[in-house]
């Protein structure tokens, strides 16, 4: 056993008196006797259950738990608070003390003491017996010694108790250890105790630089795309960078206000480490539910200081956007175009197009036509379904695909946090990916080819008049459609006939996609009065034939094709033949004119071929010849249907078959013609009497781009042409615009396409 001596001035108890002078203090380190191996634990029992330090001390491999300890560790001194007094306690060893001296130091630069201001503590005061208590300096003037100790013939204590307290005032700032030394602990024998260890504690003076708090952050941990929006039940995570000089600064000392999204007004961050605080929190619940959320973050070190606040804002978002507007779907070659119009939202994002096919798959739509009332199942209900075709922040898109088919779109604006508007109706449209007359992609041979031309006209001159037809040819049966009705861009609903309403649509698409064109010139009369087809006797062409020509009057460069059904007396006429007039012959634009007789009857078919093409002008259209049999009436007209540029149905006067009507019975807006166009286009429109007439062009967000009429306009038909350009003569892009009409209470308007 190795043993340390030295000569100290100090105090000595033995046998209960008390000798003043140098005494000789052995201090000896042999191995852990079992009474100290029962101190140590004790002692770890105590460390268990929190009554005393972390173990600071070992012996031959032996934790030794420290249980002279001091109280508050660290003790804080600020210019504010200058005085404080650390208090030296004795939580029990092996044996009852008896006596103590105790050596003490610390930084003289950081605070200040003295030996008067060391008073004795309860350990050994409150025994009842007399005490004596004794502190001096030790030498150094930041060395004090305190010597302690019962007299008389009594029993020691076992603690825990207060040893002493030292009062401390501040001097400048810094931090200083209170180093503890135990020079002897003993019995009422005067034998030294085992079993006691001490642990030094500390002085933080004039720690007035409070903390810093920094870059602070919410992330939203459910949105990976974005931190600057939230929305209820999003789980999210707040960061701060907090620092300070105080070793004892933790997480206790940092508090975030997160009431704004479901936390607490000053909680505690869950994680602090390498200055970063932070808090992982979830699902929010946000107020306000829109708007903004502050977080703010503080800290406040254990010495009172507070750190300037720092803050991180968030957005809040519950409502979601309104449903897409004036959605739109056009064909073209294997592809469907797209137009739309986003709805509202301060966060809007983007919108989502879903697409579906319609479920028979094949150009003919047999059971699309017989399902029509069960059209709306046939959408995407939500922006997961089907295939998602365009996912942007957009207005328009191409949507191309191979297969001939019906589409259905709908379309799903989204905010910021991925609210998903509702599927409103105007955000939803349905077309071909094709062409309709596009039936020829060669000569004798079936199928596309991206434009309506020649030889898709001779495909359907050779199967025109066709009842229930067959594959191939039933792809000839195109017309009528819907969506919109009787639009050569509309969807086909076939009727089981190759007939005029499929003529129509394919004179309404030949030539695409060529540029549309205008009214050709074909007739020579003027456009005056009202629309009317007549009858009039050309003269015989030899003893026994009559001719009688087809007339058109009134027409304001609007008819595009007419279908007229002549009724004559067959036991006095036999029909012969019929052709187009001279002049309808010497036009240069291509007209498809056929006729097919009957018993007593002659149907005649008539369409000018081309994008946007119509009939200009009044006269003749066509020449029948009959050939007398005997005398009698002569041949009228029974029916008439007569289509302007848009394929719409147009009033007409049958002179010879019915009564004529004076002009139009009421109101009416004509489609415009031609539709699509670029840049003009001609509105037609009825009055059946004198009125204020006012016709406007407005875009699909209701902002008006020009007025066409804003006059008193006299009964009639009228007409009133389109530049496609704004109030300020400018030339405006392409889109669908809305024209309107109101007069005397009556209000219509048509929908108008501009392509460039």
């Amino acid at each position: 056993m190795r043993a340390k001596v030295r000569m100290i001035a100090g105090t000595a108890l033995l046998a209960g008196t008390l000798f003043v002078g140098t005494s000789l203090r052995v201090d000896a380190t042999p191995p852990a006797t079992e009474s100290e191996h029962a101190d140590i634990e004790r002692g770890a029992r105590a460390a268990a259950e929190g009554r005393v330090r972390v173990p600071t001390d070992a012996v031959d491999g032996v934790v030794r738990v420290p249980n002279i300890v001091c109280e508050p560790d660290p003790l804080y001194l600020t210019p504010f608070d200058p005085d404080g007094t650390v208090e030296v306690v004795c939580e029990g060893g092996a044996g009852a003390v008896y006596s103590y001296s105790m050596r003490l130091t610390w930084d003289p630069a950081v605070a200040h003491t003295s030996p008067d201001s060391v008073a004795q503590g309860d350990l050994l005061d409150g025994t009842g017996a007399s005490t004596f208590f004794f502190a001096r300096n030790a030498g150094a003037a930041n060395e004090i010694i305190i010597d302690c100790s019962i007299l008389g013939p009594h029993d020691g204590v076992d603690g825990p108790g207060t040893m002493f307290t030292i009062d401390f005032t501040l001097v400048d700032t810094g931090a200083s250890v209170v180093d503890l030394s135990i020079e002897h602990i003993r019995d009422n024998a005067n034998q030294d105790l085992a079993g006691f260890s001490e642990d030094d504690g500390q002085i933080v003076a004039g720690d007035v630089i409070p903390p810093t708090v920094t870059n602070v952050h919410v992330a939203n941990l459910t949105l990976t795309h974005t931190d600057d929006y939230i929305k209820d039940g999003d789980g999210f995570q707040v960061t701060a960078l907090v620092t300070d000089d105080d070793p004892t600064f933790g997480a206790e000392h940092i508090t975030a206000d997160l009431s704004g999204l479901g936390g607490g007004a000053a909680q505690n961050p869950d994680g602090y480490a390498a200055g970063t605080a932070t808090w992982t929190l979830g699902p929010a619940v946000c107020t306000p539910p829109d708007g903004v959320v502050t977080v703010t973050v503080g800290a406040v070190d254990p010495g009172g200081a507070a750190a300037s606040p720092a803050t991180d804002d968030i957005i809040t978002d519950n409502t979601p956007p309104t449903a897409v507007t004036g959605f739109d779907a056009y064909p073209g070659h294997e592809l469907c175009e797209l137009t739309w119009t986003n709805g509202d939202d301060d966060h809007l994002a983007g919108v989502v197009v879903a697409r579906l096919g319609e479920p028979v798959g094949d150009p003919f739509y047999s059971t699309f036509a017989s399902s029509w009332p069960a059209i709306d199942d046939l959408f995407p209900s939500n922006a997961s379904q089907g295939a998602q075709i365009y996912d942007g922040a957009g207005s328009a898109s191409t949507d191309e695909m191979a297969e001939r088919n019906i589409y259905f779109y709908q379309a799903f604006c989204y905010d910021e946090v991925r609210n998903v508007g509702p599927a409103g109706e105007g955000a939803r449209d349905f077309s071909t990916n094709y062409l309709l007359a596009d039936v020829a992609d060669g000569i004798n041979s079936w199928g596309g080819d991206g434009s309506v031309d020649f030889e898709d006209l001779m495909m359907f001159s050779l199967f025109f008049g066709v009842t229930n037809p067959s594959l191939p040819e039933a792809a000839c049966d195109f017309g009528p459609t819907v969506n919109p009705a009787f639009q050569g861009y509309g969807v086909p609903v076939p009727d089981g006939a190759i007939a005029f309403d499929d003529l129509m649509i394919l004179s309404l698409n030949f030539g695409m996609p060529r540029a549309a064109g205008g009214s050709v010139p074909l007739l020579p009369d003027p456009s005056e009065g009202p629309l009317a087809l007549s009858l009039a006797p050309l003269g015989p062409n030899s003893a026994s034939d009559v001719e009688i020509a087809l007339r058109l009057t009134g027409n304001i460069d609007e008819v595009k094709g007419l279908s007229a059904v002549v009724e004559y007396e067959p036991t006095r006429l036999e029909f012969v033949r019929a052709r187009t007039s001279d002049t309808m012959r010497a036009s240069v634009a291509d007209i498809f004119f056929w006729h097919g007789a009957g018993d007593g009857t002659v149907e005649i078919d008539l369409a000018v071929l081309g994008r946007g093409l119509t009939i200009g002008g009044s006269g003749e259209l066509a020449v029948l010849t009959f050939r007398a049999l005997a005398g009698g009436r002569s041949p009228s007209i029974v029916s008439a249907d007569v289509r302007d540029g848009s394929n719409a149905r147009l009033d007409v006067e049958l002179v010879d078959g019915t009564e004529p009507a004076a002009g139009p019975a009421s109101f009416g807006l004509i489609q415009n013609v031609p539709n699509p166009f670029n840049p003009t286009t001609n509105i037609g429109y009825l009055v059946p009497q004198t009125a204020a007439v006012t016709i406007r062009v407005h875009d699909v967000a209701g902002r008006l781009v020009r007025t066409l009429v804003d006059r008193e306009v006299d009964a009639g038909r009228h007409v009133v042409r389109w530049d496609g350009t704004n109030e300020h003569d400018e030339a405006v892009g392409s889109g669908v615009y809305l024209c309107s009409m109101e007069a005397a209470g009556f209000r219509a308007s048509k929908k108008m396409l501009l392509l460039k």
